[in-house]
């Protein structure tokens, strides 16, 4: 009887287990843009962004919020989830202005994007951007730079727009019932910086494009030079003032 009873207390235990198991699932995000004949992606001077520009779907996690004003602290709390670039086998057709990518949300909260880092996890909640930013060095695993000219476009939908059911935000991948999200730039309703869907947010362009999904802006940077020679002569003028004092 004991044995019977220790026999059903295991068999019960690896049903729930087994039923668990099957109630885990990953969630599948698919991303970028619709497809498109012509291009709706231009850079701050309006021309049609080129092979150079990247892609990357991710999260700055729940404790930074990036605006204009810490722009140079973005690259240290990104959280790259997937990455698109070209050519049209990477992500990206420059011809024509297409972005289409899919990367999956695993039970674990990582990517299965095995390129990226597999350290970096998407708790449940966390608001999910697309950032855009030309790779100047033609690295393989490129990366944004905060330097003079550059040129970067950070978007997203949010709950700005009043309707949370499209807001990007990165799902519980247990048990989620939805285990596939469409999240496309032209559904964006938020962008820090750059140009979204005809209008124009935060950075400086020179061109208008008639119509536009995304335009990527600059902003100013001060030289290193620049600043030491500022620095270096209100320096002089204490030291002068103080000697005459």
């Amino acid at each position: 009887m004991k044995h019977s009873t220790t026999l059903a207390r295991f068999l019960a235990s690896a049903v729930l287990v087994l039923g668990s198991a099957l109630h885990v699932q990953a969630t599948t995000i698919n991303w970028g843009t619709y497809f498109s004949v012509t291009s709706y992606l231009y850079d701050s001077s309006g021309t049609p962004l080129t092979d150079d520009f990247v892609f990357e779907l991710g999260s700055f996690g729940t404790g930074f919020s990036p605006t204009e004003t810490n722009m140079d602290q973005w690259q240290s709390n990104w959280k790259p989830f997937d990455r698109a670039s070209a050519p049209l086998g990477n992500g990206f057709d420059s011809a024509s202005g297409t972005v289409a990518s899919t990367a999956v949300l695993e039970t674990d909260f990582t990517t299965d994007n095995t390129d990226l880092s597999q350290l970096n996890t998407f708790a449940e909640g966390e608001q999910a951007y697309i950032w855009i930013y030309k790779d100047t060095f033609g690295n393989i695993n490129p990366s944004p730079s905060f330097a003079s000219g550059f040129q970067w476009a950070l978007v997203t939908n949010n709950a700005s727009d009043g309707t949370a059911a499209d807001d990007w935000l990165f799902p519980q991948p247990s048990g989620h019932v939805v285990s596939t999200l469409e999240w496309r730039m032209e559904d964006a309703t938020f962008s820090p910086f750059g140009g979204l869907n005809d209008t124009q947010y935060e950075g400086d362009y020179s061109s208008t494009p008639g119509a536009f999904v995304l335009q990527t802006h600059t902003a100013p940077i001060p030289e290193v030079g620049s600043s030491l020679l500022i620095g270096c002569a209100g320096l002089s003028f204490l030291l002068r003032r103080r000697r005459h004092t």
